[in-house]
């Protein structure tokens, strides 16, 4: 058998590259201070509009579905904190058609580092920990105002946003591999699938039942905020038990990724092929 400390040793090298990557590219953006807290604040301003919707419905409508205004604010920041936790770690898949058609993945494929981990940390975009940021303080927020914080809370989100996060990562993936098998200078595909998580800001009974399908499935962004938001604020039955699951799902669309990147690869030819 082998030895599992020796079997470790890759794993911990490839993350320490990764950290470094990540720490090389706050730093250089951080040269640029004036752009580094301009990009914070238009991401802040620009989450903060449908923050703005959300306070204009609710000054006309005491709830949605019975939900008040704390409740959905929960929903808002667990959707905009994973999806800054992206943006800040693995931004790098929207550059992929980008590589893909101009040849210079072929360098990607040649360094002696696994193809998705440098596609990951391709971009450090910085707007992220603004959202991740506003994300924060809205769940912080709707807890408070909903009254809902319990010994639990605290371990569980922390679970729910891991799990979130990578759940994200992995759509953002699956949605631009499609360069590999429609080679267009451009596709609105890929912003499509990953747009459809702002669905997941508002209570899911809002929507017509196949658009409740789609969100739980294809791609199954409510269970990074409706399903978790639902045990958290102990309603909605024998459905909250699904906030438990969505570790389970962030696996099982992790390994889809996986699956189809190794199909991406096998596929690629270079350019001009």
């Amino acid at each position: 058998m082998g030895d599992p400390a020796r079997a470790e040793q890759p794993v911990r090298r490839l993350a320490r590259i990764y950290v470094r990557l990540r720490v090389l590219q706050l730093r250089s953006a951080l040269e640029y201070r004036g752009d580094f807290w301009l990009s914070i604040l238009g991401a802040v301003l620009q989450q903060l509009t449908g923050v703005v919707f959300a306070v204009v419905l609710f000054t006309s409508v005491p709830d949605v579905l019975g939900w008040g205004p704390w409740e959905v604010a929960l929903l808002f920041g667990l959707v905009m904190l994973p999806a800054g936790l992206v943006e800040l770690l693995s931004d790098g898949p929207w550059s992929l058609r980008t590589t893909v058609n101009s040849g210079s993945f072929d360098r990607v494929l040649l360094r002696p580092l696994p193809p998705a981990l440098q596609v990951a940390a391709e971009h450090f975009t910085v707007h992220g920990l603004g959202n991740a940021l506003l994300g924060a303080v809205l769940v912080v927020a709707g807890l408070t105002g909903a009254d809902a914080w319990r010994w639990w809370t605290v371990p569980f989100l922390v679970l729910t946003v891991v799990a979130g996060t990578v759940l994200v990562t992995a759509v953002t993936f699956l949605a631009n591999m499609v360069v590999f098998w429609e080679p267009s200078a451009t596709s609105t595909f890929p912003v499509f699938v990953v747009l459809t998580r702002d669905f997941a800001k508002f209570p899911l009974d809002l929507y017509p039942p196949a658009l409740q399908v789609v969100l739980s499935s294809l791609p199954p962004f409510a269970f990074t905020s409706c399903f978790p938001a639902l045990l958290l604020l102990d309603r909605g039955g024998s459905l909250r038990w699904l906030g438990l699951a969505t570790p389970l799902v962030a696996a099982l669309v992790a390994l889809l990724a996986a699956v189809a990147w190794r199909a991406a690869l096998r596929r690629y030819e270079g350019a001009g092929h």
